[in-house]
């Protein structure tokens, strides 16, 4: 930083800068089990990294536990550049939405009356993969407060075919589909979907990289001085991402 000539705007006269930076942690195994439909027992119990594994892409503050009816959703194409799907239409409240992940990617958001929300991952070693929570200040990641997991095909057309459907019917719907429509295939079997977080810790921080260009000003020492940027005299640079993180779950 200093032999590119930018002056240290952190603490203490170095180049970082430590925010609170608080995420959500495991403090169990997640759970993800299908529930006989008469008596709410437990008719099977999913095996973690292997049939399913948490969805860490959006904010959660605390643990929680919901079930509900699984419901497949088929996306049509795109309705054009600017126009976002939009969930709020269709009855979703107290529903298990299971969608593949690349229709996922696409949506503008999840509808708030869920129960929930099952994402269908083509690739097994995803499973395997560990991903972080986001830190609370990026504030560019959602928040919901439902729980989110990632499912296999195999579990995807397990459920689904509770609801009288497969995956390879789900993608035959929305390709019959106009663009920006959506359709639901009947509910299935129940399921439960738990995710048992560790308390906050405030504790938690990343570093911001930072540092100023001088210009020139009278208050300005002679060895202080630099060339002159008009009203961008000073200027930052914040990498804002967490040195430690891996990288955010792609879908």
């Amino acid at each position: 930083m200093k032999e590119i000539g930018l002056f240290p705007a952190g603490e203490n006269e170095t180049y970082f800068y430590a925010n609170p930076a608080p995420r959500a942690h495991l403090a169990a195994v997640p759970r993800l089990e299908i529930l006989n439909d008469a008596t709410g027992e437990v008719a099977e119990a999913l095996a973690y990294r292997q049939d399913f594994v948490e969805y860490t892409g959006y904010h959660l503050r605390q643990s929680i536990e919901q079930e509900g009816a699984i419901v497949g959703l088929a996306v049509g194409p795109d309705p054009g550049e600017g126009t976002p799907f939009n969930l709020r239409r269709l009855d979703l409240g107290g529903k298990i939405m299971l969608v593949r992940a690349a229709d996922f990617a696409r949506l503008a958001g999840v509808e708030g009356k869920m129960a929930g929300v099952l994402i269908v991952h083509d690739d097994p070693g995803f499973l395997q993969r560990r991903y972080l929570f986001p830190p609370m200040v990026l504030t560019y990641h959602y928040y919901f407060g439902m729980p989110m997991m990632v499912v296999t095909p195999q579990v995807a057309d397990q459920l689904l075919a509770t609801a009288g459907s497969s995956l390879a019917q789900l993608d035959a719907l929305a390709q019959d589909l106009a663009p920006g429509q959506f359709a639901l295939t009947g509910p299935g079997t129940r399921a439960r979907l738990v995710l048992p977080l560790a308390p906050e810790n405030p504790d938690e921080k990343y570093e911001s990289v930072i540092g100023f260009i001088p210009g020139t000003g009278a208050l300005m020492g002679e060895q202080e001085k630099g060339e002159v940027f008009g009203e961008d005299a000073i200027k930052g640079l914040d990498t804002n991402v967490p040195p430690s993180s891996p990288p955010y779950p792609p879908l």
